[in-house]
């Protein structure tokens, strides 16, 4: 018999949240187990690239966005068909991944980010059937191909993470004059770089290349423009899944 599905979860994490409040009102929470993630690694010592990250039977089956459906496929056991594009179901878990999304901004290259745990749980390779190393190959040899359709989206997305990491380091007191001033004094591209990295390892050979990379601008500019929008939309997004005491005691 399989064990329970295993879910990690973070408690600032919106689709984490809304996950486990769909579990919840279906009465299905008993059926998987919720780990709050404290380490970047999960049982199998595989990396968690984004949260929420689901294992079925110790291999990577799901992360965000993860569906109620897949989960509920996971807890009875059964199949879920296949992705028709393996590309793009892949490129949208970098979008929801801060991580992925950023070595990719950083390095203009998918090749960094196609570990074959994050292909299995971004296709539910457990639950798919689909081979994670063939299916990397694929996405390797579309590489130009989704960079250009997504390139533009994954600036965007990281953009939005510096937002949400200002709020934070904050205390979600930052207003929109503030947050144009860090980006300008240069702080976004500095938290890019230590977002996209381990010490030294996942940057280009050379980093400089960030201060004149029309991604980091485009970026920066939709930070700037957009602040006072986005900073309500963290708001809101952070005070609801923060002031829920039951999500909270997890």
């Amino acid at each position: 018999m399989p064990g329970r599905p295993v879910i990690y979860v973070h408690k600032t994490c919106a689709s984490s949240y809304g996950l486990y409040r769909e579990l919840a009102s279906r009465r299905l929470l008993e059926r998987v187990e919720l780990r709050p993630t404290i380490a970047p690694v999960d049982e199998t010592g595989r990396l968690i690239w984004s949260v929420p990250w689901l294992l079925v039977d110790g291999a990577p089956a799901g992360t965000d966005p993860l569906s109620f459906e897949v989960v509920k496929a996971a807890i009875a056991g059964e199949r879920v068909e296949a992705p028709r594009d393996v590309g793009e179901v892949f490129m949208e878990a970098v979008l929801h991944s801060a991580l992925a999304a950023s070595i990719v901004v950083v390095n203009g290259s998918l090749r960094p980010v196609l570990d074959e745990g994050f292909v299995s749980a971004a296709l539910h390779s457990p639950l798919t059937g689909v081979e994670p190393s063939e299916a990397a190959r694929a996405i390797a040899e579309r590489e130009q191909e989704l960079l250009e359709a997504w390139l533009g989206k994954l600036s965007r997305a990281v953009a939005i993470s510096f937002v949400r990491e200002s709020w934070w380091a904050s205390g979600g007191a930052i207003n929109a004059s503030s947050l144009t001033k860090l980006v300008e004094s240069g702080g976004f591209k500095t938290w890019l770089l230590g977002k996209a990295s381990v010490g030294r390892l996942g940057l280009p050979g050379d980093p400089r290349d960030l201060a004149e990379n029309p991604r980091i601008a485009e970026a920066e500019d939709f930070i700037v423009k957009a602040a006072p929008a986005l900073i309500r939309r963290v708001a809101r997004e952070q005070e609801e899944v923060l002031g829920d005491q039951e999500w909270m005691r997890i």
